[in-house]
């Protein structure tokens, strides 16, 4: 059981130490209790990030001109792609989202489904609504139970609270990183306007529109116990 619970904060640990090297040094003040959000909002597009009030829709701006003028260790040079460390960048963005769909799975409570948590959004969209939510001074996460509807008319939420670590991680992804990601993941796809397309999704855990399929998330938490087992 003490081998368990050390996946929490392995899949925490590893998270945050990829979202430094993905931060290029950056560490914003994050204060969770000022951010607000409207968890009724239906909009096309509504998250916390598009809160007026909260001024974080260019914050990420911050995040790309310090990935683009760092120099040796950044993406670019002379007002160049380096191609080669934008891709390096992206491989690491895909490490951290393994890491922390790792954590929102074991550190937030009851497990839940793997496919429920894969099916997450992060904005909403024109017919569905987001399950990312900053509320209280949390981060949280909500899953939605339709089946129950069918019988009583209503909606089921299972509502899961990050713990603080995890919590910060989450929103400087959604903040900058993801952000930054989109934007570099369009300029390696030039003017195919097709292929940008399979980019935009609100799915918090996507490749190609579709979401992970379940066996990737499988594969990451059994390797990761497997590591510590072995420790």
């Amino acid at each position: 059981m003490n081998d368990f619970r050390k996946l929490p904060d392995y899949f925490i640990t590893q998270a945050e130490a990829l979202c430094d090297r993905l931060m290029f040094g950056i560490q914003p003040n994050i204060d969770l209790s000022r951010v607000k959000d409207d968890i009724t909002s239906s909009k096309s597009g509504h998250s916390f990030i598009k809160y007026p009030e909260n001024g974080l829709e260019s914050a990420y701006l911050e995040l790309l001109v310090h990935a683009y003028t760092a120099g040796r260790t950044g993406l670019a040079q002379d007002g160049v792609w380096k191609w080669h460390a934008v891709t390096a960048y992206l491989k690491l963005v895909s490490r951290m989202e393994e890491q922390l769909a790792g954590g929102l799975y074991t550190a937030c409570g009851q497990t839940p489904r793997i496919s429920e948590l894969l099916s997450l959004e992060y904005e909403n969209g024109p017919n569905t609504s987001y399950g990312i939510y900053a509320w209280g001074g949390y981060m949280v996460y909500v899953i939605r139970h339709h089946k129950a509807k069918r019988l009583t008319n209503r909606e089921f939420y299972v509502v899961r609270f990050l713990p603080v670590r995890l919590g910060h991680v989450l929103f400087k992804y959604l903040v900058y990183v993801r952000r930054v990601a989109d934007l570099l993941r369009r300029e390696q796809l030039g003017a195919d306007r097709s292929a940008q397309q399979c980019l935009q999704t609100r799915l918090l855990f996507q490749n190609n529109r579709r979401p992970w399929p379940t066996s990737r998330l499988t594969d990451v938490v059994t390797k990761t116990t497997l590591e510590l087992w072995q420790q």
